[in-house]
């Protein structure tokens, strides 16, 4: 009878055809459980259920006076996102889901009211996007939160903000008029090791034209994605005017085949183009302190992998790295990545790595929220402080850069701010 094959990133699975009697297809339909039971939005639910169908819109529109903004929070672990319009199917998307999965919104019978609930911890901030009848992709028109970037893995597009009444609201990443700006060169590296050319973007504090002196380096992976959607040039401005971190200079590297050489079959030629290519050549054109001290490589991801991997393969030249939600697969290097740090025992580094509790989740069998939690603990185990650790946010960019003042104030603090 034949076999049907699937397979995804990371498994396969075969389904034999079969025949078989026909089978009972009646089934008795679950019973909706609330996520708050007791609370007052299940209470409006259950209102508008044993409403007769000439009072269900009646009772909604009152509600929504009263409610016009999504989700609606409750206490401070409760989260109901909210759409109403026409449509066959709704469905939320976002952090709080495994990776490629979503959770249909609840339509109540007979109108066009939908919901979706979440338990979250009380201080989260997290993304997600409303998809309609399948094809459609939005943010929550309701949400007064804004938006923020999708990607680089998961959501594309800009998301909606969804924070908890215990979230920590930033703004370092905000332009501010009132603070003047760097100014951002684009050159190009041709690589013998790699054998192919990348842009390279280097960002240059305010008054570096005319100050003369020498600054550290901070190379950013995933270049432009960091500038465009983590928007550290903003941060560093800001960070700088306001006297929290020290000026520095910012390369952001491009990398032709990233899925190769950050964290697969080119992670020694991407290491050791960093260290004998990308390296001299910033030296030789800009004002650099030159030594592995003043050097940090930072990036998400497999990004963040990569700035781990050439730091600890160079601690000649670089003594500094930083991650965020980093790519850790035992199997796609994260074991190599272990034994490399594991020889370099001895060696003075200075780290940063953090990650979120709704990171990355591939149906329960990867999960980068444990797989990072566990390097964390590696890394300690090897006698390293590393700054950073969990936080209740996300994957990707819109996460991301709500913690990249913290990466900057661990290598690049000003005295006063290490008060």
């Amino acid at each position: 009878n034949g076999s049907i094959y699937a397979r995804n990133l990371y498994e396969v699975v075969r389904v034999d055809i079969a025949e078989v009697t026909q089978m009972d297809l009646t089934i008795d339909k679950p019973k909706f459980e609330y996520v708050n039971p007791a609370g007052d939005f299940a209470s409006f639910v259950k209102k508008v259920e044993t409403a007769s169908d000439a009072e269900k819109q009646g009772i909604i529109d009152k509600f929504m006076e009263s409610h016009k903004t999504s989700p609606i929070i409750e206490g401070d672990k409760y989260a109901h996102i909210l759409f109403e319009g026409e449509a066959k199917d709704v469905a939320v998307i976002g952090d709080m889901l495994d990776f490629g999965q979503e959770q249909a919104m609840r339509r109540i019978a007979d109108t066009n009211f939908f919901f979706a609930s979440f338990e979250l911890e009380p201080d989260t901030q997290i993304t997600y996007q409303i998809r309609r009848d399948f094809d459609t992709v939005i943010p929550d028109a309701m949400n007064q939160n804004g938006t923020a970037p999708g990607g680089p893995a998961t959501l594309q597009g800009d998301a909606s903000i969804l924070r908890m009444p215990k979230a920590k609201v930033v703004n370092h990443f905000a332009v501010r008029e009132n603070v003047a700006k760097g100014t951002i060169e684009t050159d190009s590296l041709k690589s013998t090791i790699l054998e192919n050319t990348r842009t390279v973007h280097v960002y240059l504090p305010v008054g570096y034209a005319d100050s003369g002196m020498k600054y550290p380096v901070l190379f950013v992976n995933y270049g432009r994605g960091a500038m465009d959607f983590q928007a550290i040039p903003t941060t560093l401005d800001n960070l700088i005017a306001d006297k929290k971190i020290q000026p520095i200079i910012a390369i952001f590297v491009e990398a032709p085949n990233s899925f190769r050489e950050y964290a697969r079959t080119q992670k020694d030629q991407h290491a050791q183009m960093y260290a004998e290519e990308l390296v001299p050549m910033i030296d030789g054109k800009y004002r650099t302190i030159a030594k592995p001290e003043s050097r940090v490589i930072m990036g998400g991801d497999e990004g963040g992998y990569a700035a781990y991997y050439s730091v600890f393969k160079n601690p000649d030249v670089f003594r500094n790295a930083a991650a965020q939600s980093g790519h850790l697969m035992p199997n796609a290097g994260g074991t190599e990545l272990r034994e490399l740090i594991a020889s370099s025992e001895g060696i003075s580094m200075k780290l940063y790595h953090d990650w979120g509790i709704y990171d990355l989740n591939y149906n329960q069998t990867l999960r980068w929220t444990d797989m990072n939690s566990d390097f964390n603990k590696f890394l300690k185990e090897k006698g390293y402080d590393v700054a950073g650790g969990e936080f209740s946010e996300g994957f990707g960019w819109a996460s991301w850069r709500n913690r990249t003042d913290l990466i900057l104030e661990t290598f690049f603090a000003t005295k006063q701010t290490m008060k």
